[in-house]
């Protein structure tokens, strides 16, 4: 697992519509995932859940359902070495999985209460007020200090490399 920069995991229902087929992934906004979707859409595209956390505590997050649901995946079942993080699963069943995982694992990550889907393609648009992407990485870092404190890991290191 390496660290980067998502903020957010997120589900749709499968591009071509087919039923109870998920892709899971991650982007580091909400909007910017829409957007690499819709420019491959006709009608208006939308993200159906949405997680928000620690980026490292979203890539575990990533890692272990794609592990735990490895044989619900297109992978598994279709042989497509590229789409492990396409499942064949009930939706509930997903959610199901990937609360557990963020309870049993403690893990700095909430599901977001979308009304609809999440559409917005840019960031004027978005109705979280994420600014555009070369600003999105601070003001994403402050709501996740301000929500769940200092990261362990990141504490450690400062307090490691402090010199009277």
């Amino acid at each position: 697992m390496s660290s980067n920069s998502s903020f957010f995991l997120y589900l749709h229902k499968d591009l071509s519509g087919h039923p109870d087929v998920w892709k899971l992934g991650k982007a580091m906004t909400p909007y910017s995932a829409v957007r690499a979707r819709q420019k491959f859409m006709w009608e208006k595209f939308g993200l159906d859940y949405l997680y928000f956390g620690r980026p490292s505590h979203i890539d575990c997050l990533e890692e272990i359902v794609k592990t735990n649901l490895f044989s619900f995946s297109a992978t598994n079942l279709l042989g497509e070495s590229a789409q492990t993080e396409l499942f064949k699963i009930p939706v509930n069943d997903l959610l199901k999985n990937i609360d557990a995982v963020i309870k049993n694992k403690c893990l700095h990550v909430a599901m977001m209460n979308l009304p609809a889907p999440y559409s917005a393609s840019k960031s004027g648009d978005c109705p979280f007020g994420i600014p555009p992407e070369n600003r999105s990485f601070e003001h994403l870092m402050r709501i996740v200090k301000d929500t769940y404190g200092q990261d362990p890991q990141e504490a450690l290191a400062n307090s490691l490399f402090q010199f009277d």
